[in-house]
């Protein structure tokens, strides 16, 4: 499909890049523009976390709106820059991923000066979103990653449809690793239930060797530090503070006997990333039930669903004992995930939705 495809998005995890070559590789022309780095910033988290000490944050929303308030000559010029280029190049669509940083108003001018589709997609929680709502009614096509979003705003008179996420099958692939380093991995923010969830595994085998992936503390938020170092010196001494790029992760799930997948609270009914990277990387899969997650993906075939923490800790026993079923349903769940949920996949159902429209 022979169609020009302006990208905008966040460099988040590599995933916009990841969207863009999916959409390359359907045979759209890609120009990429990426948000100006102002979430990530050591002044703009400060500045959060002295806010939200002093008057506090109702949701992350809320802190992202802060922040962009912060950042008003970035968030306009970005916008100028983006109105400039589709005057400039005149796109069949343009993409908008998440859409925090793209005001309405630029979106409206779009759709009242040019032909271009405006296409967006949500894969995050709704209320984490600046803008997104009001973006998505008035785009062409609006889709979200989590269902219960998708028949919220159906309900009131706002079209839009259900794409979950996906994964980077250039990023990750199935590698024969015949040594397991790790025993069990998580790779991720450590929301408050990861955390006593991953105490609880971590108590519950202390002979066994499990990692912890993922930038969870830093200097900017002192009390994340002492968090850590202190309240949390079990977990801080699994932790890598850091994070990897998606052919490091892809490695981590290769070698590691257990992949554990725990939802934040916030999107326990939706199917995060990590679902389809942990398949998609050959990996073998615990993750916490949720119904969206059994629509896509077949339990105790393509992955293993847990249904509490107790629940959790007897099937990692019985996995860690059993290697070749659990390479068997690591093997089933990697055949899935490639046959139907890549990023290349799901771009080729957007052009084809927009093909539609014509």
């Amino acid at each position: 499909m022979n169609m020009d495809v302006i990208v905008s998005g966040p460099n988040h995890h590599g995933y916009v890049k990841s969207i863009s070559n999916g959409f390359r590789r359907c045979g759209a022309n890609i120009i990429l523009h990426q948000w100006p780095e102002i979430y990530s910033k050591n002044l703009t988290k400060y500045l959060s976390y002295l806010k939200s000490k002093i008057s506090g944050f109702d949701s992350l929303g809320e802190r992202h709106e802060y922040q962009l308030q912060q950042h008003r000559f970035e968030v306009g010029k970005y916008n100028e820059e983006l109105l400039n280029l589709i005057e400039e190049s005149l796109p069949d669509i343009l993409l908008i991923i998440r859409g925090d940083l793209v005001q309405p108003s630029t979106v409206q001018k779009i759709q009242e000066e040019t032909d271009t589709v405006i296409v967006t997609w949500i894969y995050d929680d709704l209320s984490h979103c600046p803008n997104a709502t009001e973006i998505g009614a008035l785009s062409d096509l609006f889709y979200l990653f989590d269902a219960t979003d998708v028949e919220y705003l159906n309900s009131r008179g706002i079209s839009c449809k259900f794409l979950p996420m996906a994964f980077d099958d250039e990023n990750y692939s199935a590698k024969d690793y015949s040594k397991r380093d790790t025993d069990i991995v998580f790779v991720g923010k450590l929301y408050k239930n990861r955390i006593k969830i991953l105490n609880k595994v971590i108590n519950s085998f202390p002979n066994k060797n499990v990692e912890i992936w993922g930038s969870n503390w830093n200097w900017s938020n002192p009390k994340s530090v002492v968090e850590f170092k202190i309240k949390r010196r079990k977990i801080d001494k699994s932790l890598n503070n850091y994070n990897i790029g998606q052919k490091r992760v892809s490695e981590l799930y290769n070698s590691s006997s257990i992949c554990l997948n725990i939802h934040r609270p916030d999107a326990s009914k939706a199917v995060n990333p990590r679902t389809f990277e942990i398949l998609g990387a050959g990996g073998f899969q615990l993750v916490d039930q949720n119904s969206q997650i059994t629509n896509l993906f077949e339990n105790n075939k393509d992955l293993v669903c847990y249904y509490s923490s107790d629940d959790l800790i007897e099937k990692i026993r019985y996995y860690l004992k059993n290697p070749n079923e659990r390479h068997s349903i690591a093997q089933q769940g990697h055949i899935t995930a490639r046959r139907d949920h890549t990023f290349k996949s799901r771009a080729k159902e957007i052009l084809d939705d927009v093909l539609e429209l014509a």
